[in-house]
């Protein structure tokens, strides 16, 4: 499987997570029981708890499906900002539409092309919000570039930030900054 499927894939599982979760919660009410005269409220909408972890684990899958789209090919990658970033980004402090976006990203691969980016494990912290529908994850990155042509490389780690709008049919990032912490 491509790694654009595989966002593709993550993707759609998560629209359609959020869709049975709505169809769940249009369910009629069942007919009230003959002895007690009281309709039971029969919507499966799950406890907040529940609604927190299925947006929590939403996100983390996200990202960790972001990034390995990142560190794959350049054509993946660039399909990717049409596919996971919203109209609007906020875009390490700046705000894109997402074909400006876009053409930034082109930039950035064509001064590296070979890319490899991992999150550090035990760093990932996400952040969810029922009222705002949305997730902040904060992690550590180690990554990578490299311009073979140039014979430049560059690795480092990154705090690493990404919001993450889950109001829509389907996730969509929202917003991307960070920091480098170390580069070599």
């Amino acid at each position: 499987m491509s790694s654009v499927q595989a966002i593709r894939w993550v993707l759609l599982a998560l629209a359609a997570s959020s869709a049975s979760t709505s169809q769940a919660q249009n369910v009629p009410p069942a007919a009230p029981p003959a002895s007690s005269g009281r309709v039971p409220d029969s919507r499966s909408e799950p406890a907040p708890a529940e609604r927190l972890a299925h947006m929590t684990d939403l996100a983390r899958e996200l990202t960790k499906s972001y990034l390995q789209v990142w560190s794959s090919n350049g054509r993946a990658a660039l399909a990717d900002v049409e596919q996971v970033y919203g109209p609007i980004i906020v875009f390490y402090g700046q705000t894109f539409e997402q074909r400006h976006l876009a053409a930034e990203k082109r930039r950035f691969l064509r001064r590296w092309p070979v890319r490899s980016y991992a999150l550090r494990p035990g760093t990932t912290r996400v952040q969810c919000s029922l009222g705002a529908q949305g997730c902040t994850v904060n992690a550590i990155v180690d990554w990578e570039v490299r311009a073979p042509a140039r014979r430049e490389v560059s690795r480092g780690s990154s705090h690493f930030k990404l919001g993450i709008d889950l109001s829509g049919p389907q996730p969509t990032v929202s917003s991307e900054g960070g920091r480098v912490i170390t580069r070599s």
